[in-house]
């Protein structure tokens, strides 16, 4: 386990598909869950020592970068049947580069912003 992290960051812009009574419901605790499921560990508010190691090791035995990140989000959003169209976008802030690095998708019809 010699690799090194980065805090990165999420950002869904997500429009929701029109019914004949208006909008389909999209909570935010859903787009969280997107969020959080599409990096390489889930993230904890307050951990021990003893599970900060555990988290640690997940995540460097899964990986994902920020062009992972945006396509695992992109992914679950599709599949939503409520969505009709988002725009994902991922940043990692380097430990060890003197730039960050990011990715964005956008999909669907109309301007999810």
């Amino acid at each position: 386990y010699g690799a090194h992290n980065q805090r990165g960051y999420v950002t869904l812009e997500v429009r929701p598909r029109a019914t004949k009574n208006g909008w389909e419901l999209i909570l935010i605790e859903d787009l969280i869950s997107v969020a959080e499921k599409s990096g390489s560990a889930p993230l904890y508010a307050l951990l021990k020592r003893t599970d900060e190691r555990f988290v640690t090791m997940q995540a460097y035995d899964n990986p994902v970068f920020v062009e992972d990140v945006v396509r695992n989000a992109a992914a679950l959003l599709r599949a939503d049947k409520r969505v009709a169209s988002f725009k994902v976008k991922a940043v990692n802030h380097e430990s060890i580069h003197d730039h960050n690095a990011f990715a964005t998708i956008i999909s669907g019809q109309g301007n999810p912003e």
